[in-house]
């Protein structure tokens, strides 16, 4: 199993840990682990993005992360009520805990191989 394998499976199982950690946060089922979320969030996000991520994938990549990126700045809770926010919410923050850190060292790697090809 190579390198692009585990980043996958990091990239689904961050994906799903952090839905399904937004809809418990969300109903208030999880409470003390509030600090250790966002920390395997981010580790699941550095294996993604130093894994992953193809020389053809970059622009898509960070294309999507700025829009997710966006899509988390809004206040949702202005449109849904109660506990759907607050799922909406959580799972949205998860998400950007997630894909922010790979997203930066794709933007890194970008960087680097933009500078070196001079």
């Amino acid at each position: 199993m190579g390198s692009e394998r585990y980043g996958e499976w990091a990239f689904l199982a961050g994906s799903l840990l952090a839905l399904v950690l937004g809809l418990l946060e969300g109903l208030g089922i999880i409470g003390g682990l509030g600090q250790i979320i966002p920390l395997m969030l981010v580790f699941f996000g550095l294996v993604v993005g130093l894994t992953t991520v193809t020389s053809k994938e970059i622009d898509s990549f960070l294309l999507a992360t700025i829009a997710l990126l966006a899509v988390s700045g809004i206040r949702i809770d202005r449109f849904l009520a109660g506990i759907l926010a607050n799922i909406f919410v959580y799972s949205l923050n998860n998400l950007t805990y997630f894909v922010a850190p790979a997203a930066l060292v794709v933007a890194l790697k970008s960087i680097y191989k933009i500078a070196s090809s001079r």
